[in-house]
């Protein structure tokens, strides 16, 4: 037994000694003009490799530094560094026959830039030989190169507009990994990265066979999943603009190399839509289906439904990015919106109401076109609600002499609406209110337009036809007597939150006056003006 043993710990030491002296007695450093020349012919690019060393346990040959060129149309500086590189290869050809047969290429800790033309191309565009000269690109194909596994471990990915002053967008510890790699074919893939401003992304699906026009218009099935995902850090939304928030997102991408499907769902929380807005207290999540050109980055949305709680926006329509700008051209209809589920969401859509009030019951409806660029948007359409209350809001008491004729006043704190519409067309100039029809049973109803600044100021003239006491009278009378429905001049003046409602006294006399005497009976017009005149009681602070 002890003979075997012996003979054994001998046959052992005697494989170690082979294994430590193989890296020496292999110059695998031979090998790197072959492999810088064939990764050069298979990427168009310069590719440089540090000393090539075996480990022979690992069956790797380690590099000790990578260089891959830039597309000189884009940069000077390199595309890929890294500071290590290990090529898997057959350690049995490579002993017996000094023959390289690469299984595996693992790029470790590299620093990957990712420059964008702003014209649909970008700086990876060129690879595997889009590049080279003298060639027919519609019949030209990559060199075949196929590889088990292709991966990067813990990457620094930039991506930057070669447009742009500002910083490039990094994103952290970048892995890939692609099994079965080949230029020619279908393979399997997964990545995953840490995204700027914090959040993480993992994409995983099949890609091939590359495309020598063009590497992004690669075929490619994929599915994405990001978590925590920081709107504002992305740099998608221009800052001046406001839009804010973390969205999850769960969606499938599939492109056929010229045009892209998206289709999921996301969903945003703390979102905020304006600079001076507060952040959405509600998650807002979005169903889409959407198609792009991927040359001209324009598209349709086919379906966005939009869900606020019980509330549901349904938005279509498409976008365009012409001269590096992006517009739009949507159509929001929202038919049927609870008011309840959208109350919470009036200070992130810069909706006031009169200050300690808030909306209660009844149900809203939009049709809105939403078209135009970040800097030079435009929204319009109109805007319906109906049977509900402004509560903490008493408009009979803010109308003042208006009710008040038959000396009577309306002790209700609240408003009850049975219906409000509109056309708005909103700006940056601010908002034009137009075909505006406000009907309050117990105070009567008014139609008129006007406007609303940037500021909040509002400048709104109404003609009111009020229900109760003498002008209410009055206005019956005249209709009696043949004549039109009196109408007293309102003009809504202010701010949103702090509204001011002044008559025209004198204006709203001579109408009902003037009805009034058409055969049934006969008011002296400075009694009537009389009792407008009495002053207006201010709005409460």
């Amino acid at each position: 037994m002890k003979r075997v043993l012996l003979i054994l710990g001998i046959a052992v030491a005697v494989v170690l000694l082979v294994l430590i002296a193989l890296p020496f007695l292999i110059d695998v450093d031979r090998f790197r003009p072959e492999l810088e020349s064939t990764a050069s012919h298979a990427l168009d690019r310069e590719v440089k490799l540090g000393h090539l060393s075996l480990a022979i346990l690992t069956g790797k040959v380690v590099a000790d530094d990578i260089e891959v060129a830039d597309d000189p149309a884009f940069s000077k500086t390199d595309f890929v560094t890294a500071k290590s590189l290990e090529i898997g290869v057959e350690l049995k050809p490579l002993i017996f026959s000094r023959q390289l047969n690469v299984t595996e290429i693992i790029l470790e800790s590299p620093q990957i830039t990712i420059l964008n033309g702003g014209n649909g191309t970008w700086n990876f565009s060129s690879l595997v030989g889009a590049s080279r000269k003298n060639i027919d690109l519609s019949q030209a194909q990559p060199s075949s190169v196929s590889i088990g596994k292709f991966k990067v471990n813990n990457g620094r990915l930039s991506l930057k507009r070669v447009d742009s002053s500002g910083e490039p967008l990094v994103y952290d510890n970048f892995s890939v990994v692609f099994t079965n790699f080949s230029t020619t074919t279908v393979f399997p893939f997964e990545l995953e990265t840490n995204l700027p401003g914090g959040g993480n992304a993992r994409l995983s699906g099949s890609a091939g066979p590359i495309s020598i026009i063009n590497v992004g218009s690669t075929p490619l099935t994929a599915t994405l999943k990001a978590t925590n995902v920081n709107i504002a850090a992305h740099g998608l939304i221009a800052p001046v603009i406001g839009i804010s928030g973390t969205v999850n997102v769960d969606e499938t991408f599939q492109s056929d190399g010229t045009k892209a499907t998206l289709a999921g769902g996301i969903t945003a929380s703390d979102l905020k839509l304006l600079p001076t807005g507060p952040p959405s207290p509600r998650v807002i999540s979005i169903q889409h289906n959407v198609e792009v050109e991927l040359a001209t980055q324009a598209g349709t949305i086919k379906q966005a439904d939009i869900s606020i709680g019980k509330a549901q926006l349904h938005a279509t329509g498409t976008f365009d990015n012409e001269q590096n700008t992006r517009t739009v051209d949507l159509q929001l209809n929202g038919p049927t919106l609870p008011i309840d589920e959208l109350q919470a969401m009036l200070p992130t859509l810069a909706v006031k109401l009169p200050s300690g009030s808030h909306l209660q019951g009844g149900e809203a409806s939009v049709a809105l076109r939403i078209k135009g660029s970040a800097d030079a948007w435009d929204v319009s359409g109109p805007v319906k609600a109906s049977n509900f209350t402004m509560v903490g809001f008493n408009l009979a008491s803010q109308l003042g002499s208006f009710m008040g004729l038959d000396g009577k006043t309306i002790s209700s704190p609240d408003t009850s609406f049975r219906s409000i519409s509109l056309h708005v067309q909103m700006t940056k100039a601010g908002i034009q209110v137009d075909d505006l029809e406000i009907d309050v049973p117990s105070v009567g109803s008014a139609t008129g337009a006007g406007t609303i600044s940037p500021t909040g100021d509002v400048k709104i003239a109404m003609l009111g036809t009020p229900v109760g006491g003498l002008a209410g009278d009055l206005t019956k009378m005249g209709t009696a007597g043949g004549g039109e429905s009196g109408k007293v001049p309102i003009l809504l003046h202010g701010t949103l939150d702090k509204p001011v409602y002044t008559t025209d006294t004198s204006a709203a006399a001579r109408a009902m006056t003037g009805q009034a005497v058409k055969g049934v009976v006969s008011v002296p017009i400075h009694a009537i003006e009389g009792l407008f005149s009495k002053k207006k009681k201010q709005p409460d602070k």
